[in-house]
């Protein structure tokens, strides 16, 4: 999906933390990059990433889970 070494170089736009790699359509190289830390989710499109915190999508983080109990 991305070149390994580009993802090598990349980190959370919002708080630099690691990002993890989740293909929802390799054969046109969609997918996600999901910052578990700030649970933020980058949309890739054709092999491009956007970085753009406002734009990245929400996701559930451990945090968010632990409010629940």
């Amino acid at each position: 999906m991305l070149n390994p070494q580009l993802l090598e170089m990349l980190s959370c736009a919002n708080c630099k933390g690691p990002l993890e790699v989740v293909a929802t359509e390799p054969e046109r190289n969609d997918g996600k990059l999901l910052c578990r830390r700030c649970g933020l989710a980058y949309i890739v499109t054709d092999g491009l990433p956007n970085m753009l915190p406002e734009q990245a999508e929400k996701i559930e983080t451990p945090e968010d889970q632990s409010g629940d109990a």
